[in-house]
């Protein structure tokens, strides 16, 4: 039997090393190791491997293999509890092989930049801590869950990613046909997606691409928050999205909630903007592009607040309202029954300042004073006339907040579903702190309110 074993091992290995073989003469290797795998493995059973000590990977002592000593490579059913140092590549290979990080268990690289592949339908599961430089899913499964954190530098998938703790991925390819879920905290840097990505919690991110054969969704009650998002595909949010720049170009967007983009916008192809949704833009917002192969339909049933400069070059219809604070112009088309309304009109109030294109007549002008009183999240909002500076922002256990002249205030901190996790009556002056130690990971909305009763409220992410 221990011969057998050892024979076992013996293809494992075989198999790791014919990856360097010609493309022809690999894959002829590969089926023929694999069937060899595949009746041993009827023979005596799956090779298991349990981490019973803190040390490396390549270390025997580190690992109970059913008694006998070894170092687990491809074809191992591996299931560590203790702290292993990843000092080798390793390989999820069969069917019915796994890599299961448990609860107080962590495998983290060593100094030389480490590998872990999924093939065929193998899985890695992980409760615990996991750091890698590659993780690659050729197919199968990568499952975390728990309080663990998992960074991963370059994270290529083409199976099922479950992100189910705090995930933290520098660059990131999710395969079109192939999907990614997060069900709690995911920070990606950069994501090209051109499968399907679903957000039911919270991410953070730099810069994503929902390509074309993409599907993107923000769930009910999930918040994303980061700096750059390119839809070229198909997105539907459902919940908060805030970014600083925010471009829809050729795709199909649903917005039932809210997008805020801090600085500027850009719309072309097919756009929803249901009665519930709402959109937030801090500066310029360009609809549509004359020189585009794409058609710029937008239907605005919600509600529009821009904080600089409009322009419209295609086509905008609904029953909603536009607000705009500075100068707008349509070259295109408003069709529908929605109110426009230009709080800087150069001409008569609330109309467009620079008209060449069609306005149909049941399009009203508004005076402007309906506009910039809606809260994104559902809260009346009064910006208080003075600058209020929140730091840091993602922030750990402690929350700094500078005011520029001393006053009163009250801090109310919300979760993303409107209920008060904070009511905190500071005091006076122009420096507070607030102890976020007792909350959990998330998005928050915190409510500043000063002695006369006017407020403002800001998006905090507590890590």
């Amino acid at each position: 039997m221990v011969f057998l074993h050892r024979l076992q091992k013996s293809l494992y290995l075989y198999i790791q090393k014919i990856n360097n073989s010609p493309l022809i003469m690999k894959k002829t290797l590969v089926l023929f190791a694999i069937a060899c795998v595949l009746i041993m493995n009827n023979a005596i059973g799956q090779l298991t491997a349990v981490s019973v000590a803190n040390g490396n990977w390549t270390s025997s002592s580190t690992w109970d293999c059913s008694g006998l000593p070894c170092v687990p490579t491809a074809g191992y059913d591996v299931t560590i509890n203790t702290a292993v140092i990843l000092d080798m590549d390793f390989v999820v290979l069969n069917i019915s092989n796994s890599l299961t990080i448990n609860a107080g268990g962590t495998l983290i690289e060593d100094a030389t930049p480490r590998s872990i592949t999924i093939s065929s339908t193998g899985s890695v599961t992980s409760a615990g801590d996991l750091t890698v430089s590659n993780f690659t899913l050729l197919s199968g499964t990568f499952t975390t869950s728990g309080n663990g954190a998992t960074n991963i530098t370059d994270l290529s998938n083409s199976g099922v990613v479950q992100n189910g703790a705090t995930m933290t991925a520098t660059n990131t390819v999710n395969s079109n046909g192939f999907s990614i879920t997060n069900s709690k905290t995911l920070t990606l840097t950069n994501l090209m997606n051109l499968g399907t990505c679903t957000n039911d919690m919270t991410m953070l991110f730099s810069d994503i691409t929902n390509s074309s054969t993409g599907t993107f969704t923000n769930s009910g009650g999930s918040t994303m928050i980061g700096t750059n998002f390119l839809n070229l595909g198909t997105l539907t949010n459902n919940g908060y999205m805030s970014m600083t720049d925010f471009t829809s170009w050729g795709g199909v967007t649903y917005n039932n909630l809210s997008i805020i983009p801090s600085n500027n916008c850009w719309t072309n192809g097919s756009f929803w903007n249901s009665a519930s949704g709402f959109i937030s833009v801090g500066n310029d917002y360009a609809h549509g592009d004359t020189t585009s192969l794409f058609n710029g339909w937008m239907t605005n049933d919600g509600r529009i607040e821009v904080g600089n400069d409009f322009g419209n070059f295609d086509t905008i219809k609904g029953s909603g309202s536009i607000c705009v604070a500075a100068l707008s112009l349509n070259a295109g088309w408003f069709l529908g029954t929605f109110d426009f309304c230009d709080t800087t009109s150069l001409f008569s109030e609330g109309s467009v300042d620079l008209n060449t294109g069609v306005i149909d007549s049941s399009i009203s002008n508004c005076t402007g004073t309906a506009c910039f009183t809606l809260d994104p999240l559902g809260i009346e909002n009064t910006i208080a006339q003075q600058l209020i500076k929140i730091y840091p922002n993602p922030a750990g256990d402690q929350l700094n907040i500078q005011l520029e002249k001393n006053e009163t205030v009250r801090f109310e901190l919300f979760n993303i579903a409107g209920q008060q996790v904070l009511d905190i009556d500071e005091g006076y002056g122009s420096h507070f702190s607030i102890d976020l130690s007792g909350l959990k990971a998330g998005c928050y909305l915190l409510k500043s309110t000063n002695a006369d009763g006017a407020y403002a409220s800001q998006v905090i992410v507590k890590q």
